[in-house]
């Protein structure tokens, strides 16, 4: 396992620290007895055997602590690890090697995030992982795809067209990967993410819920910013302001403490969002449904 974890990282282009401080945590595991329950957690899921991955991510934790590891380089040590049987059983499912390479680079984007917010190699997003590896969550070009319930009953006449609570819809998210929200690109995205999941979802229905959709960008962004023509794919349904700022870390690269004044303001978008903190303004997120030919344009 650990050659190809080396490999992995190397073929990957993960960044040299990132590497070293991945093998080593992986050799302090591996040396010491209280490190075994790693291994055997990823055995399990080699054996199509792993279930509950928040007692799993405990365990891996624990691990770490075991053998004076930080934690959040364990956690993404341990996804990486499940890699190669990943790689199997998508290949097992008859799901392309492109969908499988796209939807593993998530993990290089959580290790982006996790060195710039905290100077650490790892993540502190475990959690988010699992659906990756369970085979529902999908990498289909710019975007990210899933099946969930809709969580609002929706209606529209003219097109007799109907969503209930539980009416199965395709759950759209916006990986951190470094390419343009291009408007394009996300086109595409839906285009596959509807031939992908044709069977599975009750209708071709496109949901969201970031701070993306809120609705204050109208005023604080221009009309053909990437955000607004991507926003203005969804019909928002629900919205809500954050007074706790919890996403600020997303756009900034950065924990908030309180003042504007310190955030980094190299970016337009960034300083729109220090004007409004400023201000005493609130951030937020929304929650927009997406249908082709239906509230919106077709595909």
């Amino acid at each position: 396992m650990k050659e190809y974890l080396q490999r992995y990282l190397q073929t990957h282009g993960y960044p040299e620290e990132a590497q070293a401080a991945l093998i080593h945590c992986y050799s302090a595991l591996e040396k010491a007895p209280e490190g075994h329950a790693f291994f055997a957690l990823v055995s399990a899921y080699e054996q199509d055997k792993l279930t509950g991955y928040g007692d799993a991510l405990k365990q891996v934790r624990a691990c770490a602590k075991s053998v004076s590891q930080h934690p959040y380089v364990a956690e993404l040590l341990f996804f990486l690890c499940l890699t190669r049987h990943a790689k199997q059983r998508y290949m097992e499912k008859g799901i392309s090697l492109r969908i499988y390479e796209d939807s593993m680079a998530d993990l290089a984007y959580k290790l982006e995030e996790c060195m710039l917010v905290y100077g650490i190699p790892g993540t502190f997003v475990g959690d988010w992982f699992p659906r990756f590896f369970e085979l529902t969550r999908f990498a289909l070009g710019r975007l990210q795809f899933e099946i969930e319930p809709f969580r609002h009953s929706y209606e529209n006449k003219e097109k007799n067209f109907v969503l209930g609570p539980k009416s199965r819809v395709i759950n759209v998210h916006i990986p951190r990967s470094g390419a343009p929200l291009d408007r394009e690109a996300c086109r595409a995205s839906y285009r596959e993410a509807a031939a992908f999941f044709a069977e599975d979802a009750d209708a071709i229905a496109f949901v969201c819920h970031s701070w993306l959709l809120y609705p204050a960008h109208a005023s604080m962004l221009a009309e053909q910013s990437r955000i607004r023509l991507f926003a203005s794919d969804y019909e928002l349904l629900e919205w809500r302001d954050d007074p706790g700022n919890e996403d600020l870390w997303r756009l900034f690269d950065c924990l908030y403490d309180g003042n504007p004044d310190h955030l980094p303001g190299n970016t337009s978008l960034r300083r729109a969002y220090i004007d409004r903190l400023r201000a005493g303004q609130a951030t937020g997120w929304g929650y927009g449904l997406y249908v082709p030919g239906v509230n919106r344009a077709s595909l």
